[in-house]
């Protein structure tokens, strides 16, 4: 792997998606680990990270995804993954963060993920029932 080709971070409609190629490992984790330090460093990321290109991943890389999604977490973020490879789906199963991630099998199926959740954000809140006037459904109280 050529060095500093282990990541790339661009934008697909309007979503920050980071692209992790090649190996994964001890030699690579820094220069991955600048692209989502730098995405999730914003409040309220909304991320893709993208493993498809991704040949090798072991401990290093659960570690740079946990960490990831810890520092999304912590600024109201959301982390989408993007993964087709079935060793690192096992992996993710195997230690139990298959379930915690959710991949999409797809660039376009993550995104349409995120859009389904992106219109549940955006729906305004309902506004709680005083207990006098009118009740939540617009009735009014005083007429029954």
């Amino acid at each position: 792997m050529i060095p500093g080709r282990t990541a790339r971070t661009y934008l697909a409609r309007g979503l920050t998606v980071v692209e992790l190629r090649g190996d994964i490992d001890i030699a690579t984790l820094p220069a991955a680990r600048l692209h989502l330090e730098a995405v999730t460093a914003r409040p309220f990321p909304v991320l893709l990270v993208d493993l498809r290109p991704v040949a090798f991943f072991g401990c290093q890389g659960l570690r740079l995804l946990l960490a990831a999604q810890w520092r999304t977490l912590q600024q109201r973020g959301r982390l989408y993954l993007v993964c087709d490879s079935p060793q690192i789906l096992r992996l993710l199963d195997i230690v139990g963060l298959l379930a915690l991630f959710q991949p999409a099998p797809t660039i376009n199926q993550a995104l349409a993920d995120t859009g389904a959740l992106n219109a549940t954000l955006r729906r305004p809140p309902r506004r709680a029932w005083s207990g006098r006037g009118r009740t939540p459904e617009g009735e009014d109280e005083s007429a029954t």
